[in-house]
């Protein structure tokens, strides 16, 4: 039976995994909307820590800027990115929160108050990060970095969760031997989402030449031939790490469950990518497209780190 104390911290950890997800979510959100530039400063947000809601209501220096097109004021995509910000800022405060918690552990696991650590200093370099994307006007490397770290802090909260849990579990013989093939869906899912992440700036370098969404799938290059046929291989490969669960002693665990719920969302996933492809890319679908291969991500992650 789990300690009241560690019960606490698994808890809180899990509440900080699903602000984790929020906070990717609403990353989606502000790029779907092209709303990254909606704050033009950071930390603050228009020099102010609650943003302007009309252009009358500008500083002076942002005032001169918005009338001179220098940038334009768009209050729809200022919000979209402050409430992202204030995802972020609700994370940060719930890893400094799971770190106090993680104190207790110095004594009995200490490794759990240093990934805890880990986690925090990353939370604060991930912030760092976003700035600099806004200083760089949405440079496509620190995006695709962003993205990267963002998945680090996913998986780093899950091992967190999971070591933690397992403290007293035995290992078992079937789910050690496969291993190596879990580690490897999560290595092609990472490789498919960075793909992902080139596909979409493609879209981004369309949508600023062609303002019909219909006209924009013809104009796809090789990133996106390449991330399309590249799923088939994702599918086949979680496939058989599925078949081969439902065979062994592990049919009917929490591994054999985790892996269906990847084969569903996997086939979800390819299906809002057909509906991207070919219904004029849809706004509120590319929000929906990450967050699936986000919890792809994650439940792959738990596999790999159960026991």
């Amino acid at each position: 039976m789990i300690e009241k104390q560690t019960a606490t911290f698994l808890r809180f950890a899990k509440i900080t995994l699903l602000l984790t997800y929020s906070v990717i979510i609403a990353g989606a959100v502000v790029r779907a909307t092209g709303s990254g530039m909606g704050c033009p400063d950071w930390p603050k947000c228009f020099g102010q820590y609650i943003p302007p809601t009309s252009v009358e209501q500008l500083p002076e220096k942002y005032l001169k800027m918005h009338l001179s097109g220098e940038m334009t004021f768009n209050v729809f995509q200022t919000y979209t990115e402050y409430i992202n910000r204030l995802m972020g800022a609700l994370l940060g405060i719930s890893v400094f929160v799971l770190l106090l918690l993680s104190i207790k552990f110095l004594k009995t696991n200490r490794a759990v108050f240093w990934l805890t650590l880990f986690s925090f200093l990353l939370i604060g370099f991930q912030g760092w990060l976003g700035a600099k994307v806004v200083s760089s006007n949405l440079a496509a490397a620190k995006i695709t970095t962003h993205m990267v770290v963002a998945l680090l802090i996913l998986a780093l909260f899950i091992y967190i969760i999971q070591f933690v849990k397992r403290a007293n579990e035995n290992t078992h013989p079937f789910l050690q031997k496969l291993k190596p093939l879990l580690w490897l869906t999560v290595i092609l899912t990472v490789a498919q989402t960075l793909m992902g992440t080139q596909v979409r700036e493609q879209v981004d370098e369309i949508a600023k030449r062609i303002d019909n969404r219909d006209l924009w799938s013809g104009e796809f290059g090789l990133w996106f031939y390449v991330h399309r046929s590249f799923s088939i291989l994702v599918l086949a490969l979680n496939a058989l790490v599925f078949y081969r669960i439902k065979k062994s002693e592990l049919n009917n665990t929490a591994i054999c469950n985790a892996s269906f719920v990847v084969m569903c969302f996997i086939a979800t996933e390819i299906l809002t990518g057909i509906t991207l492809n070919y219904f004029a890319v849809p706004a509120y679908l590319q929000p929906v497209h990450l967050l699936l291969a986000s919890c792809i991500f994650g439940y792959q992650s738990k596999m790999v780190f159960l026991r």
